[in-house]
This record gives structure tokens, sequence and C-alpha cells, in this order.
């Protein structure tokens, strides 16, 4: 590592749902429920645990062909398929489905993407996976 690697980050490039990102912002945030009893004593008690999904953020730009709204028909379209996979940085998602997407056009060779999946299913580490 040197001095100045800290501020030398290069986007990184993601396939997810079969649109690839220079992922430059990456966000994941999972919840669980939890159910609650008072004891005796009047105090809680934590007597059972239910997770949630995962949700997973991928914010970068996407290459703009000649129509900057294919993407945003190809995301709609996977909004309604079948489950799909994606990996970053070593993490495997298995069974992802879109959660949400925002698309911005600023009149550059590429668009603007915040999208976000969710799974349910743990995360599969993938030790010789470092950048996708």
């Amino acid at each position: 590592m040197t001095e100045n690697s800290i501020c030398k980050r290069h986007s990184i490039m993601v396939n997810v749902a079969s649109v690839q990102i220079y992922c430059e912002h990456f966000t994941i945030e999972a919840h669980a429920q939890l159910y609650e009893k008072p004891n005796m004593s009047g105090k809680g008690r934590i007597t059972g645990k239910n997770p949630r999904s995962t949700k997973i953020t991928y914010v970068g730009r996407v290459y703009r062909d000649n129509d900057p709204f294919y993407i945003a028909r190809t995301l709609a379209a996977f909004n309604c398929a079948d489950t799909f996979k994606t990996h970053y940085r070593g993490m495997i998602f298995n069974n992802c489905v879109i959660n949400d997407f925002k698309i911005e056009d600023k009149g550059d060779d590429f668009i603007y993407l915040s999208l976000t999946v969710a799974t349910s299913d743990f995360i599969d580490p993938n030790p010789g996976d470092t950048a996708s």
C-alpha cells in the first residue's frame, strides 16, 4: 500500500441483472425482526429472531449507447423476472431480485444509476473473486 493509494479509488465493474455498472459506491444493509417478551421482573427478553432480506445498493455509471433508456427497460423487465446472482469484491449474492432503481441522464456518454437488489439468502464469500 502506497501513501496515496487511499486517494486513488477506481470504480469496479459489476454485472447486475445483465447490466454492467462501473460501481463507485456500494451499500449493504440487513435487518432482523426481534421478538421480545417481558419476564417476571418486567425487563424485556429477546425470545426469537427472524432474519429479513439483505439489501444491496450499487451506485455508479453505465455506458450509454444510443438509447439511454435501454437500461430502464432492461431493469423493468428484470423487475418481473426470475432471480439472479451478482458478485461484489468477493461477496456472492444469490437469488436476488430488483428492489428499486434510479437512472439519471445528464447528457454525458454514460448514465448515472442507483440500483438496489434484495436477497433473503446468506452472503457467500468467494475468496478468489476480489474485483467483480
